[in-house]
């Protein structure tokens, strides 16, 4: 698919090395973590988007639009459990980082409105996800604020996790997704890898309980892929494509296959979340973000 904007794949798409030196040490680790940085961003998303963006499955883009339409009222959630505990930081460095934090993801919300109102207008149906999202996250707001935290703390990881998948499969994916759609998709996957030590770090810096970091994991996870299961199955009926089976296999390839498998690798690495010394900085993805950050900068608005 194609858009009336000229758009650049990185010539040097290619998964990133797993590679590392088991006696790598953390202050090695802290320097390949990138700063989060706030970017202006226009994707030129208008009305001639296709009804199915991402490799015209209907499935593949219902989870999309799905996960689109919970970002906006998800990050709210992530900003405000951070912001909460703001004023506990003395760091100078992560309360910089932290406001950093908070620019991106009201960034990612702006973005993605924009998305959802253009996607509702392609018979998604934005209404139904939204009154899911807003029932999970009422159920959250109910927590205290150390488990909201904790739970914010969860979702980052997932988030850093995809999108680190996301970008080392984008060579598989980007030349069967409309541009606009996959340029905004990298943009959010390389802004979630780079604060992806912000919302752990205020958690250390406050409370540091393993259990309860634990605990929220596995309840966040277990709400998200629900509303995800729910979402998708629900636009696939709507569609009237519940019974076409090339589209579901190729739906399921993405998930699980042995080429793209984006979920397969995520289930993997969500593993590393229960070691008691887990930390975001771990993963070095310091080569996907100089791979992917050039197409990136193709939407940034210079004037800021």
């Amino acid at each position: 698919m194609t858009s009336s904007r000229s758009v650049h794949y990185p010539l040097s798409a290619h998964p990133e090395s797993n590679a590392a030196s088991d006696n790598t040490q953390r202050q090695t680790q802290e320097s390949h973590q990138a700063k989060p940085i706030v970017r202006h961003m226009d994707f030129s998303l208008d009305d001639n988007l296709p009804r199915y963006m991402f490799k015209n499955n209907p499935m593949i883009s219902g989870l999309i639009y799905a996960l689109s339409e919970s970002f906006p009222r998800g990050e709210e959630m992530f900003i405000a459990s951070v912001r909460a505990h703001q004023h506990k930081i003395t760091d100078p460095e992560l309360k910089q980082d932290v406001r950093a934090f908070i620019g991106q993801e009201a960034h990612h919300g702006k973005q993605h409105r924009l998305l959802n109102t253009l996607v509702s207008q392609r018979g998604f149906p934005n209404a139904f996800y939204d009154r899911l999202v807003r029932f999970l996250l009422a159920a959250s707001k109910r927590l205290h604020g150390k488990r909201q935290l904790a739970l914010t703390v969860g979702f980052e990881h997932v988030t850093a996790t995809f999108g680190a998948e996301f970008l080392r499969k984008n060579h598989l994916i980007c030349d069967q997704t409309d541009e606009r759609i996959n340029q905004l998709l990298v943009w959010h996957a390389i802004e979630e890898i780079e604060h992806k030590t912000v919302a752990f770090d205020v958690y250390q810096k406050t409370l540091k309980s393993n259990a309860l970091r634990y605990r929220m994991f596995v309840l966040g996870v277990f709400f998200f892929l629900t509303y995800l299961t729910v979402a998708t199955t629900h636009y696939t009926i709507k569609e009237g494509q519940l019974f076409n089976f090339k589209a579901w296999r190729e739906f399921f390839s993405f998930l699980y296959g042995k080429e793209l498998g984006m979920m397969t690798q995520l289930f993997r690495d969500m593993k590393a979340y229960f070691r008691p010394d887990y930390d975001p900085r771990d993963d070095d993805h310091s080569e996907l973000l100089e791979q992917w950050l050039p197409y990136v900068d193709q939407a940034l608005i210079k004037s800021h």
